[in-house]
């Protein structure tokens, strides 16, 4: 569902502007109604929560008390904005946006737009926002999916085909894009490349035949976009992840594009991050180190961490530290005693070390 914010970012919509009721810029917009008649008892029991109520108040023209009234008869409904077009009446008295700042109601102002444009616009952005997150249902059953069949099935769904190969670009979707244009600009990128578009793990996925996603639209694109390999129908799921990994690894080190085959040893460290037991581990193991500094006034964790970055050379370490090299030595034992025990071979604990440090993401 959209969020009025986003609503007002399409293009047909910028003569408007919020004057009360800041706080329902957040709310979701579930339809847009147009209000033409002056409220009598029980007259607006057709207006529903969440909607945008497009009026002219021309019923109130010469009797304003009757705008102020179906005004405050809409917010009592739970609509989420109320959008007057600017003939006759140009501002609200102070009571009818002090309801409007307790409801969480937007009220706006517009002029120049045509009311016809504005409701076409808005059901447009909402119909396609509606067959999207029908889309992000599916695809998050996807991800979740590990029967191969039915991985299968769902990728049908999806695409309303059956490549026997496929692949995924994910990008990271600008929160400042006009609704309606990335909208747009999404069902562009699924006909040019005959895929499907969804979100996943917080960036924009295109499943798509192998070979056909190519660069998404630049009204698409953020700071850096990722690649999944070429793999079975079957592992589908598998590349919307590694798509949404390879995207997340390039942001992350300031590149624009990342493919998930050449991450090396990166990919298994994304895979890392996303499970639960190793994460675990790896999380109580480092805690301990920080634990023992935070009573004893100690320095373990610290050194551990240089330690492993000079790949287990103390007197590099130390270096670093501005410490004597016995004295990195010293520490590593006693963070070795505290994990280990004091019969772990040095070069094994080195590797445990790195390894957990590296997972967890510390490095």
């Amino acid at each position: 569902m959209l969020s009025l914010e986003a609503v007002l970012r399409h293009p047909a919509l910028r003569g408007m502007r919020c004057v009360a009721g800041q706080s329902g810029l957040a709310r979701n917009v579930a339809n847009v109604a147009f209000l033409d008649y002056e409220p009598t008892q029980g007259s607006y029991d057709n207006f529903y929560k969440d909607e945008l109520v497009l009026s002219t108040m021309l019923f109130a023209q010469g009797q304003p008390a009757l705008a102020w009234q179906a005004m405050e008869g809409l917010m009592r409904r739970g609509v989420t904005a109320i959008a007057v077009k600017t003939v006759f009446l140009h501002e609200f008295p102070p009571h009818v946006c002090a309801m409007a700042q307790q409801t969480g109601t937007a009220l706006l102002l517009y002029d120049g737009v045509y009311l016809e444009d504005v409701i076409a616009a808005v059901k447009g952005m909402l119909g396609q926002s509606a067959a999207f997150e029908k889309k992000d249902k599916l695809a998050a059953r996807l991800a979740r999916e590990q029967q191969p069949a039915r991985c299968e099935r769902l990728a049908q769904r999806l695409l309303g085909a059956a490549p026997v190969q496929v692949q995924c670009t994910a990008c990271a979707l600008s929160g400042q894009a006009p609704a309606g244009a990335w909208l747009d600009e999404t069902a562009r990128w699924e006909a040019a490349s005959g895929g499907a578009v969804f979100r996943l793990g917080g960036m924009l996925v295109l499943l798509c035949a192998a070979g056909r996603a190519g660069a998404p639209p630049a009204a698409l694109r953020a700071a850096a976009t990722g690649t999944s390999e070429v793999l079975p129908l079957a592992c589908a799921g598998r590349a919307m992840e590694e798509s949404v990994r390879a995207a997340q690894y390039a942001q992350a080190q300031g590149l624009p594009h990342a493919e998930y085959a050449a991450m090396g040893v990166q990919a298994v460290r994304a895979a890392a991050r996303q499970d639960w037991y190793v994460q675990r581990f790896c999380g109580a193991w480092l805690e301990a180190l920080r634990s023992y500094d935070e009573k004893n006034g100690t320095a373990l964790y610290e050194t551990a961490l240089c330690y492993v970055r000079c790949h287990g050379d103390a007197a590099l370490a130390a270096k670093h530290l501005f410490q004597h090299p016995n004295t990195v030595r010293y520490r590593m034992q006693k963070a070795k005693a505290l994990l280990c025990g004091e019969g772990t071979e040095d070069r094994a604990f080195y590797e445990q070390l790195y390894l957990c440090t590296f997972l967890h993401g510390d490095l």
